[in-house]
C-alpha cells in the first residue's frame, strides 16, 4: 500500500470525519513507531563518500570502513578530544566519531572515502504515492497503528483495546518472520564462512 491507500484504509474503518492532515499524522506516527521498534534488516543502508561524511537519514551506525576495507573503531567525540588535543592531525584513520548527529568524522583526519553501514531513519510519508520501507505484507500494521492512535485520541471513536490487541499480535508475527530469519540467516552465513563452506 502507498500513503494514500493507507489513509483510505483508516478513514474506511471509522475515521472518515478527520482531516487529511490529521490522518497523515497518525499514519506517519504509526509508521515511524513500527520502524523504531527493532533494528529491522530492511532499514540497513550504506553511504560512501569523503570523510567527514554527512548522512541525512542516519540512525544507528553498524560500522565504518575505509576505502581499503579497514574497519574503524567507534569512539565518543569526548574521548578523542580528551586524548588528542589537536584534532586536525592527519594520517591513516583509526577511529570514527559522530558530530552534529549525522556526520561521521575520522581520526586522524583523512579525506579518503569511507563507507558507513547503518540503520536509516525513514522519512515521513508525504505524497500519496509514497510507499513505506516496511515490507508490503506488513503494511496492515501501519494501518492498525494509525487506528489505535486515532482511537486513543477520539473518545467517541472505535475501541482502542481491540485495535491495540490486533496490532500487538501483528508486531509479534512481524518480529518472528523478519528478525528470526535475519538472525538465523546471518548466523548460518557466518558459520559457513568460518568453516570455508561454499
Amino acid at each position: 500500500m502507498n500513503f494514500g491507500q493507507i489513509k483510505a484504509e483508516v478513514t474506511g474503518r471509522g475515521f472518515d470525519f478527520q482531516t487529511t492532515a490529521r490522518l497523515g499524522s497518525w499514519v506517519n506516527d504509526a509508521y515511524l513507531e513500527l520502524c523504531d521498534m527493532e533494528d529491522w534488516p530492511f532499514l540497513i543502508a550504506t553511504a560512501t563518500g569523503a570523510a567527514p561524511l554527512t548522512v541525512n537519514d542516519l540512525g544507528v551506525v553498524q560500522g565504518v570502513r575505509t576505502a581499503t576495507h579497514v574497519p574503524l573503531m567507534a569512539v565518543d567525540y569526548r574521548e578523542v578530544a580528551q586524548d588528542f588535543t589537536d584534532l586536525t592531525v592527519t594520517g591513516s584513520p583509526r577511529c570514527y566519531y559522530l558530530t552534529a548527529g549525522q556526520t561521521i568524522a575520522v581520526f586522524p583526519v583523512n579525506t579518503q572515502s569511507i563507507t558507513v553501514r547503518y540503520y536509516r531513519v525513514p522519512a515521513d510519508l508525504s505524497a500519496d504515492a509514497d510507499v513505506p520501507v516496511v515490507p508490503a505484507r506488513f503494511h496492515e500494521l501501519i494501518v492498525l497503528g494509525a487506528l489505535r492512535r486515532a482511537a486513543l485520541e477520539e473518545s467517541d471513536g472505535p475501541d482502542y483495546q481491540s485495535f491495540d490487541a490486533e496490532w500487538q499480535r501483528g508486531v509479534q508475527i512481524m518480529r518472528e518472520r523478519v528478525m528470526l530469519w535475519h538472525r538465523d540467516g546471518n548466523s548460518q552465513m557466518l558459520q559457513s564462512a568460518q568453516h570455508g563452506d561454499s
